[in-house]
């Protein structure tokens, strides 16, 4: 790395591309790049990538910590000691509740970076941000587990409702969120706990399920955004060395219809990789401007609209164009009753229109200007 670009001095921005380099290059490289050109908007972006802690594991990693300038330092040093004591907090609190669905009898699989971290996989607790337990549950034991969670002091968190989890509960800065499927199938069925359980035998299977999740959740059921492609393409990279089988991994992603996705984020953990696949993973991982990511956002949600299972957009739709009343409020910044809420969802699809239209006119006009 190089000093250009000392605290003080104005450029032009030139380390948003070069920082995103560096940021997916250190999934899968096992030195540091010489490529910046400056530190200046070094904190900026990988604070938007929530990879701060990430890049002060692997400039460790490459022996290169001392090389960053001192505030660069400081900074990604403070978010990797906060993940650290955050990840201990999440892998209690994870265990305590995994041990009392045991002796209530309720079985539960946990999903994404719960699943990794009850297995071990992170060896680096710092390098990883842990936002929330994600687990797969039944839609029968519902009371039950909200029973034992309440019992824990969880309660409704004011924001994060998806339609593909029940509504996220909180305590303090752990989050809780229960899914009752993980993902769909090609074919469009659900992957709910039965058919999880059905045909992942043992640990093993367990974890190859856990992979194709990851990509499902990357590729399809999330929007495609820098911050998600990190964190997925990191929990591959870090799992990448307890699959033993990726034949079997690769029949359940086919079943997904995420055969090509798999080898796409594979390839960042296996240095006999096709560079191209390589290259289409960073690009995932690169930084982008507002405009471009408005324009992820709506080519996620009109994708899904129509290519998703039709039990899945009605559930959607619904998160559209009629969220909780709560996520209105929210949304409005007030709280809405009565007649006000009515209003509200009235013109709630004039309003996600005019916006659609004008995220798909700027992103013309930006492309004419090429």
């Amino acid at each position: 790395m190089t000093n250009a670009g000392r605290p003080g001095r104005r450029k032009v921005d030139h380390a948003a591309p070069a920082w995103g380099s560096i940021l997916a290059e250190a999934l899968i490289s096992s030195s540091p790049r010489d490529r910046t050109r400056g530190h200046g908007s070094c904190l900026v972006h990988c604070a938007r990538a929530r990879a701060e802690a990430l890049l002060a594991a692997r400039l460790r990693a490459w022996g290169a910590i001392d090389r960053a300038p001192s505030h660069v330092r400081a900074a990604i040093d403070h978010a990797y000691k906060n993940n650290v004591v955050h990840a201990l907090t999440a892998e209690r609190e994870l265990a305590q509740i995994l041990d009392l669905f045991a002796v209530r009898r309720i079985d539960v699989a946990p999903l994404k970076g719960a699943a990794l971290m009850r297995r071990g996989v992170h060896r680096d607790l710092g390098a990883r941000y842990m936002h929330d337990l994600d687990l797969l549950v039944r839609p029968r034991d519902r009371a039950r587990i909200r029973a034992i969670l309440d019992a824990r002091g969880y309660a409704e968190a004011p924001d994060g409702e998806s339609p593909k989890h029940l509504p996220p509960l909180q305590r303090g800065r752990v989050y809780v969120e229960l899914h009752e499927f993980a993902y769909w199938e090609a074919n469009g069925a659900r992957v709910d706990l039965d058919a999880w359980r059905s045909t992942s035998a043992g640990e093993e299977g367990d974890l190859q399920r856990v992979v194709v999740h990851l990509v499902h959740h990357l590729f399809r059921s999330s929007v495609n955004e820098p911050v998600l492609a990190l964190k997925t393409a990191w929990d591959l990279r870090e799992v990448a060395s307890s699959i033993h089988d990726w034949s079997a991994t690769a029949r359940l992603a086919s079943d997904a219809g995420l055969g090509r996705e798999l080898a796409i984020l594979r390839a960042l953990s296996n240095p006999a990789a096709l560079r191209e696949d390589v290259d289409v993973a960073l690009d995932l991982c690169r930084p982008i401007d507002e405009r471009e990511l408005m324009r992820r956002v709506l080519a996620f949600h009109v994708g899904l609209l129509a290519r998703a299972p039709l039990w899945y957009r009605a559930l959607h739709a619904r998160s559209i164009f009629l969220p909780s009343p709560r996520a209105m409020t929210k949304i409005h910044g007030e709280e809405l009753r009565g007649v006000a809420l009515a209003k509200a969802y009235v013109s709630r699809p004039a309003e996600l229109a005019r916006k659609g239209a004008r995220v798909v006119w700027a992103s013309l006009r930006s492309r004419a200007r090429r």
